[in-house]
Parts: C-alpha cells; structure tokens; sequence
C-alpha cells in the first residue's frame, strides 16, 4: 500500500492564483494591443478578491497588482490617443 507523507511538513501549500498570470500576462500584452488592458484590468481585481479571501492559499498579489497597474496606464493611453483624433 502506498504511502501519502509528506515528510512532516504542512501539505496545505500557497498557490499562485492563475487570474493574477492573467492579468499579468494580459497587462504585458496590452502593450501591443491595448484593449487588452481592460482585461488585465478585470483580472487583477478579481485575483486581489480571490486572494484575500483564501486566507493564505492563493498567493500572486504582486502580479495582480502589477497587472492592473499595466492595464490602468493602458486604458488611460488608450483616451488620450482616441481624444486626441486617433491616428494622424
């Protein structure tokens, strides 16, 4: 019979949160295609919910920060480009 140690040590370990890559990834690829942000935007607050309710299991606050900052720069860039006439 096989056996399920774990060698003494707490099985319940942190997880990143796969919404915090996405917003990350997303912010990242906003940078080429801005509407992007409004995902990376949409991930990132919902990861930093996700997270804090997990009481400890879900880690990736940084990149849900990271990721939500990328997507506000983004969107932002986005007005001022499309208020100032868009292409010229």
């Amino acid at each position: 019979m096989p056996r399920f140690d774990n060698g003494g040590q707490n099985s319940l370990i942190p997880m990143k949160d796969r919404k915090a890559v996405a917003a990350l990834v997303f912010g990242i690829l906003g940078l080429l295609v801005p509407i992007l942000g409004v995902a990376a935007l949409g991930f990132g607050f919902t990861s930093r919910k996700s997270i804090k309710a997990s009481q400890g299991l879900l880690v990736g606050a940084g990149m849900a920060k990271a990721g939500m900052i990328l997507g506000a720069i983004e969107i932002a860039l986005m007005i001022l480009f499309v208020s100032l006439g868009g292409s010229t």
